[in-house]
């Protein structure tokens, strides 16, 4: 498998170079990865509930 700088999965292991922020740049990336976080539930929570439904629906 090639690399692809597109590939999401990929671009989830990437690390930033965390000595090099300042405390508020650290602060401003946490809140990044919080809202990341949140959004990431967020989509979880709906396709749980949508094979939930479909569950439902066909008696799975």
């Amino acid at each position: 498998m090639e690399d692809d700088p597109l590939d999401p999965r990929q671009r989830l292991t990437e690390t930033k170079p965390l000595d090099t922020f300042s405390i508020e740049e650290l602060q401003a990336y946490q809140r990044a990865l919080a809202e990341e976080q949140e959004r990431v539930k967020a989509m979880l929570d709906t396709k749980q509930a949508e094979i939930e439904g479909a569950h439902k629906l066909f008696n799975l």
